[in-house]
């Protein structure tokens, strides 16, 4: 039982668990309206997002480690991961995706009928139904090139955050989706690197992904191009929001977002130059220093990601004080 659970853990991509909860931090400070006050409406209204975005980057996890298994198989750093799904066996995955799909049904239907929306069910919907098929036969949206693109946009960033943000309110902010924008652009950034890890492999089984169709050099640049700008728009949204509803001296805790980016974007750099003398050279042994450097990939999206929480932290307590 305790290996099941401990397979299961792995399997679900527990590393990512920080960033996908990060959607969920993000419009609950840009959503809440502290003139509500602390009630257990509120409570309600946080709890039940939580559950369902919880849920499922969990079984979205499990199908992209279950149809991925064979791709997975052939990478020695995936190993930990292979041997999870090995235990576990292809039935008993299904059977706790489908497990955990069935939870989050009633969670679903309660938080609609509760604050009789429409639009959180169609994007849960369309957002479970993009999960399920990035891996999954026979649509596998992940060797659609720019159909994966897309799709990826959508589950990762655009989906969590309007869920969070029109769970708590019904009000339309130019200034919330000029973040989005941003925003977006910076999770992409951040995931083009884990498609250069795996883009020997993908090119090998022709799964067409953006960055096999773009190639390691332009995949790589367009990610530092994505970041840069990506962090500006945010960084800007984010100003003009702290402004408005808090105080400006708050403004100094977007310094986390800089200095994160700053750092990545080293990396990424560093990415491109390895790309660039690979595509001219050919040379095998940049192949174990591109997929290494791109392996750190997990450890980015942390930090980025929980700079975007801290700011969004400060906002949130902020929108309290002032």
């Amino acid at each position: 039982m305790k290996e099941t659970l401990r397979s299961l853990i792995i399997a679900s991509r527990s590393e990512f668990l920080p960033a996908n909860l990060t959607q969920f931090f993000i419009g609950v400070a840009w959503g809440i309206n502290p003139a509500l006050g602390i009630s257990w409406d509120l409570l309600v209204l946080l709890l039940f997002p939580f559950l369902i975005i919880t849920l499922a980057a969990a079984w979205g996890a499990q199908a992209n480690s279950l149809f991925d298994y064979e791709l997975d198989s052939r990478d020695k750093r995936k190993a930990v991961l292979v041997k999870a799904m090995d235990h576990l066996g292809p039935s008993k995955v299904k059977g706790f995706m489908i497990f955990e799909f069935l939870l989050s049904l009633p969670l679903v239907y309660l938080l609609v009928t509760y604050r009789a929306n429409l639009t959180l069910l169609l994007i849960w919907g369309v957002g479970s139904f993009l999960t399920f098929f990035y891996s999954a036969p026979p649509i596998q949206l992940k060797s659609r090139s720019w159909l994966q693109v897309l799709a990826i946009m959508l589950v990762l960033s655009i989906f969590p955050l309007l869920f969070m943000f029109y769970t708590l309110t019904a009000t339309f902010d130019f200034i919330f989706l000029w973040f989005l924008l941003g925003h977006t652009m910076i999770i992409w950034s951040i995931i083009v690197p884990a498609e250069i890890r795996d883009y020997f492999g993908d090119k090998a089984l022709d799964v067409e992904t953006a960055t096999v169709r773009l190639g390691l050099e332009k995949a790589s640049r367009a990610s530092a191009v994505l970041l840069a700008v990506g962090t500006l728009i945010a960084g800007e949204a984010l100003f003009i929001h702290l402004v408005m509803e808090t105080h400006i001296l708050l403004t100094v805790s977007l310094l986390a977002m800089a200095a994160a980016t700053i750092v990545i974007l080293r990396h990424i750099i560093r990415l491109n130059t390895l790309s660039t003398e690979y595509e001219a050279t050919k040379d095998q042994k940049l192949t174990e220093a591109i997929v290494n450097l791109s392996s750190n990939n997990p450890k980015w999206i942390t930090l980025v990601t929980q700079a975007s929480v801290l700011v969004s932290i400060v906002l949130l307590v902020g929108k309290f004080l002032f």
